[in-house]
């Protein structure tokens, strides 16, 4: 029997993902998980993949993720915020190993890292207790814009479901260039320190079916 050779996928996909987050900013850190409801802070994700090479692709996702947590005994009082942060980013994702065709059918995990920018905007509502607000300046919509840069970084593996769809892990640290996701800013720094989130997610990915065509399934069987 001749051999089968496995006609060209396509190299589009659909990815989507939920999972959750953990805030690192003034009021608390993101070692403290008992004040952020223990990282129980719901994220969505919803983008495209396109790979250009055997080991790089590049990705565009859109995202939704909402934050929470409250100040550490002792500090600020009863102070807490929620933050509702809408983000869209393009990233590079480079795979530690090959994604050739003949390689991908018969290798079941991947493993990546990848780095990225994108475009953040946030609504936060601030709880703060009024002993100690006066250490404090609630974020201004007509003063402060509610648009912020941020900065991806983060590793993944995923496990193949199928010949198109894979299912994945995902943990990812966003820097960020503003001082108010949570919605407050200390008065007396004079350099204030952006605030960053972490977020873990479990990915599904769907590569689009591609039709056959018979021209290079002759040239992979050759």
């Amino acid at each position: 029997m001749k051999p089968y050779a496995h006609p060209y996928q396509n190299r589009l996909s659909l990815v989507a993902g939920i999972g959750l987050a953990g805030y690192a900013g003034d009021i608390c850190r993101l070692k403290d998980s008992d004040l952020q409801h223990h990282y129980l802070n719901i994220g969505l994700s919803a983008g495209l993949s396109y790979r250009f090479t055997n080991y790089i692709s590049v990705r565009w996702d859109n995202s939704y993720q909402s934050l929470q947590a409250k100040a550490k005994p002792g500090t600020w009082g009863d102070l807490a915020f929620h933050s509702h942060l809408f983000g869209s980013a393009i990233s590079l994702q480079i795979n530690t190993t090959s994604k050739t065709v003949g390689e991908q059918y018969n290798r079941s995990l991947d493993a990546y890292f990848l780095a990225g920018f994108g475009v953040l905007y946030y609504r936060t509502k601030v709880n703060a207790d009024a002993s100690t607000q006066e250490w404090l300046k609630p974020m201004q919509a007509t003063a402060r814009s509610p648009i912020a840069f941020a900065f991806p970084i983060g590793i993944g593996a995923s496990w193949r479901l199928t010949d198109q769809s894979s299912l994945g892990l995902e943990a990812v640290y966003h820097f960020t260039t503003t001082d108010l996701l949570d919605g407050i800013s200390l008065t007396n720094d004079p350099e204030p320190h952006s605030d960053h989130y972490l977020t873990l997610q479990v990915r599904f990915t769907q590569q689009l079916f591609q039709m056959f065509h018979y021209k290079e399934y002759l040239q992979r069987k050759k």
